[in-house]
């Protein structure tokens, strides 16, 4: 059976990393509350998500780009291949 960490446990609960669940717009903080608002209970309490976002971000050693918006600006070519480059 594989173990996950804390940090895994909480990315597999609400956060899936895909580019189409990835909003350039927004920040890293407001992307997993999206995510975690779509995927955790509706029972759950906006405070208890809000904690759980927190604890991610701070396992996963995002704290110092919490606040900052996720550019998610890249060219897409043929076989999903990402350039950086524009």
């Amino acid at each position: 059976m594989q173990q996950f960490s804390i940090s895994n446990k909480l990315l597999h609960e609400f956060a899936d990393v895909q580019d189409d669940v990835v909003m350039g717009t927004l920040t890293v903080r407001e992307n997993l509350m999206f995510s975690a608002n779509l995927r955790l209970p509706q029972t759950m309490k906006d405070e208890e998500k809000q904690d759980r976002v927190d604890e991610a971000i701070e396992e996963l050693g995002l704290d110092r780009c919490a606040d900052t918006k996720v550019s998610n600006r890249a060219l897409l070519f043929d076989g999903g291949t990402r350039s950086p480059y524009l």
